[in-house]
Parts: C-alpha cells; sequence; structure tokens
C-alpha cells in the first residue's frame, strides 16, 4: 500500500528525456512483410520495409533489426540524387544497424547470420552487370566508434569514377572514420581502388569480416587503407583482384593493424600479391598469407618506400612471384621486422629469393624459418645491396643457383633448433589460431 502510494505521488514528476528514449529505440525492417508507412517500432508486426526510411527515422540514435533479404540505397529516398548513383546507406553515429534476424526475435542474440542473410546490394538497376551500380554500397563519413554495421553482406558496388566516386566499392570512409564493422562479408565489388573497402585517412574496426572476391583497376583489391589506423581482427581477405598493386590488401601511409588474419589467393598484375606496404607502419600478428600470386615482385608481401612493417607469429607459404623477385616477401628500402615466422615453400621461378628478396637497407628476421622455397637465383634469400639480420634462422631444402650473393641453398645450421624441427615434422611453427567462421553466432 505504501509502495503504491509512493508510486502514485512521484511517478507523475519523473522526466525521461525524449532523447534519452529515442536512443534506445530499436527500428525494425522487414522487405518481406513491412511497410514504410508503419511506425518501424514496438515489435516486428510495425517494421519498416527499408533500411533508408529506418535512417531517416533514427534521430539521435538507436538501434536498428534487419531481417533476411535484400535492401537496396534507393529504396525508401524521400529525395532522389541528380545522379542515382551516389544512393548510398550512410551510416550515422550513435546508430548500431543489425542484420541477420528472421523477424521473429527478441533479443539480439536469437538472431542466426548464417540462416538469415542480410544483404546491402549497390545493384540498383537490377541489370547483370555492375555498370550503372551504386559508387558505394555503405559510406562512413567522419562516423564516431558508435555508428556500427553489423551482420550483412555488402555487394554490387562499383566505384569507377574520379575522385572520391573512384574508391571503396563496398565500404567507403572518409574524413577520420572510426566506424565499428563486425560480422560482414563484403564480395564482389568493384573500384578504381579498393575493391571491397577503401579506408581514407580513418581509423575504423573490422571484426570477423570475410573480404573476397572484390576487384579494382587500380590497388587494393580487397583493402585500400590511405593512412588512418584500421584495424583488423579475424578477417579473410579472398580471391581479390588488382591490376596495379596488393592484390588483397594495399596500404599507403598507414598504421593498420591485423590480428588473427587470412590474406589468401589473391592476384595482381603487379607487386605484392596479397600486400603491399607504401610508407606504412603496418602490423601482421597470429596471421597466414599463402597462396596469393603476383605477376611481378613480391608474391606474398612487397614492403617498399621506409615502410617499417612487422610480421610476428606469421606464416608466409605457398606464394608466386611469377615473372618477378621474392615469392614470398620483397623488401625495397624498408625495415620490415619478420619474429617468429615461417617463410615456406614460396617461389621466384623466373627470379631471385623464392623465399625473400632485399634490396637496401636493413630488415631484420628473429627466429625465423625459410624452407623450401624456389627461385632462379637464391632459393631461400636474395640481397641485393642490403644489409638484413638474422637470429637464430634456419634454412632447410632450397633451390637455387650458388652465388655468394645468395645464402645457402641448404641448411647451414647441423642440427636444426626446436622450432627448425616443427616444421621439419609438418607441424603447425606458429600458434596460429583457427578463423571463427560466420556460421558461429555473434551478439
Amino acid at each position: 500500500m505504501l509502495l503504491a502510494l509512493f508510486a502514485a505521488i512521484v511517478a507523475p514528476s519523473l522526466h525521461i528525456p525524449a532523447a534519452f528514449a529515442q536512443a534506445n529505440t530499436i527500428y525494425y525492417v522487414d522487405a518481406t512483410n513491412g511497410s514504410d508507412s508503419n511506425s518501424g517500432t514496438g515489435s516486428w508486426n510495425n517494421a519498416f520495409a527499408t533500411v533508408q526510411t529506418a535512417l531517416a527515422a533514427v534521430n539521435g540514435g538507436g538501434q536498428i533489426w534487419v531481417a533476411r533479404g535484400t535492401y537496396y540505397p534507393d529504396d525508401g529516398l524521400s529525395l532522389a540524387p541528380a545522379n542515382p548513383r551516389t544512393v548510398t546507406f550512410r551510416l550515422k553515429n550513435n546508430v548500431a544497424i543489425y542484420g541477420g534476424f528472421a523477424g521473429t526475435e527478441t533479443q539480439l542474440s536469437q538472431r542466426n547470420i548464417a540462416l538469415n542473410v542480410t544483404t546491402l546490394s549497390g545493384d540498383i538497376d537490377g541489370i547483370p552487370g555492375n555498370t550503372e551500380n551504386a559508387l558505394h554500397v555503405v559510406t562512413s563519413d567522419g562516423n564516431t566508434a558508435t555508428a556500427i554495421l553489423n551482420g550483412f553482406t555488402i555487394t554490387g558496388g562499383n566505384a569507377n569514377l574520379n575522385e572520391s566516386g573512384g574508391s571503396g566499392g563496398g565500404i567507403y570512409l572518409a574524413n577520420g572514420s572510426m566506424a565499428q564493422f563486425a560480422n560482414l562479408t563484403v564480395t564482389v565489388n568493384e573500384a578504381e581502388s579498393g575493391g571491397g573497402v577503401y579506408s581514407d585517412k580513418s581509423s575504423p574496426t573490422f571484426t570477423n569480416v570475410f573480404i573476397t572476391n572484390n576487384m579494382t583497376a587500380g590497388s587494393g583489391g580487397g583493402v585500400y587503407n590511405n593512412g588512418g589506423s584500421p584495424t583488423f581482427s579475424n578477417v579473410q581477405v579472398l580471391n581479390n583482384q588488382a591490376r596495379f598493386e596488393g592484390g588483397g590488401v594495399y596500404n599507403l601511409r598507414s598504421n593498420s593493424t591485423f590480428t588473427n588474419a587470412v590474406i589468401s589467393n589473391n592476384t595482381t598484375i603487379g607487386r605484392g600479391g596479397a600486400v603491399y606496404n607504401n610508407n606504412s607502419t603496418v602490423v601482421f600478428s597470429m596471421s597466414q598469407i599463402f597462396s596469393n600470386v603476383a605477376n611481378q615482385d613480391g608474391g606474398g608481401v612487397y614492403n617498399s618506400n621506409d615502410s617499417n612493417a612487422s610480421y610476428i607469429n606469421v606464416i608466409i607459404a605457398g606464394n608466386r612471384a611469377v615473372n618477378g623477385d621474392g615469392g614470398g616477401a620483397y623488401n625495397l628500402s624498408s625495415n620490415p621486422v619478420f619474429v617468429n615466422v615461417a617463410l615456406t615453400g614460396n617461389t621466384a621461378s623466373e627470379g631471385s629469393g623464392g623465399g625473400v628478396f632485399n634490396r637496401g637497407q636493413a630488415p631484420s628476421y628473429i627466429n625465423v624459418t625459410i624452407a623450401r622455397n624456389r627461385a632462379k637465383n637464391g632459393g631461400g634469400v636474395f640481397n641485393f645491396n642490403g644489409s638484413p639480420g638474422f637470429a637464430n634462422k634456419c634454412y632447410l631444402g632450397q633451390r637455387g643457383q650458388n652465388h655468394p650473393r645468395y645464402l645457402p641453398v641448404l641448411a647451414t645450421l647441423p642440427t636444426p633448433t626446436p622450432w627448425c624441427k616443427v616444421l621439419i615434422q609438418a607441424e603447425p611453427i606458429c600458434p596460429v589460431q583457427p578463423f571463427r567462421s560466420l556460421s558461429n553466432q555473434f551478439p
């Protein structure tokens, strides 16, 4: 009785700010069962039909839950732009957009991203081919870390114009964006630079992301980081193509970090089949870089122009420099550091340095195994006007010509150290963690 009386007296005096209430509002979107004439709130029964309508409604913050289906950036716009290809899903501060719902859930943890595929598509004309597709499927312009995109497939972007219109077919970030991206598949996008993702002087976070089958007419088939400090954790960069450099990733004056990354089966006509680092300070840890191809130098990685890249607990294996040097890695006027690294099974069949080609300056190799690499000259390591430093090294079974400039073709240690024995026994040399598939559930 006393509690009821207290509530009756106090409740009318309580005031919950409208902005606070709105910031905790969930907006529902369902392409199949929703309608943009609905309120979008309360439950799935009131869902909007388009993501753009929900983005327009979230003033002040909130969450957007999106049911399975395909959504286009020109659907739900109140005013069409002069150039229809500039339509995009533009992230907003204090707004978290989640995909992967069936349209019945009441808790975020109930969604199934793998089963309820939710696609953001740039194919606004519905015609096969990307010629008239949206320039950028998703755009993050100066967002804080409160802008979140989680649980989507992003596809069909084609950034083939000049300036910003030529970068980031899937995701374009600019002006210091710190947006957070998680549980995404960024696939089949095209651009002049950064087919899948282009980060311009921004520091976004990518977690549990697949970046696959994207293309660029320039550099960075999967990802192009221009400045900033992007962070990539539990990512796979697979089957991307670049015409110039960086089939998988291109870093320019960037401080990007890759942890537990798999960069594989990427190709480039130029240099850096997996990764091209240009005047960048990049860290790769607990990662695997394998089966990438460069038509020129650096089948795996290419470090140039004073790049201070660090490779820690990394496997660089099975990469090819088809007509160039450095099957596994090519270091040009740079000082990369390789710690606890295995460079194995890489080839430069028409060039030099099956494992590594060093040209200028002084890269460092600490606790490295360089084994079973092949090249026309210097199967393991080829040094040209460079002074690399090696500590606790192991060379095994290289194939290449003998020359004073080359490191020995066969093992230089009479008794392999324990970590060399690990390689001989075909066991993992680095404690690389298994990648978590998107089939797993993430909140």
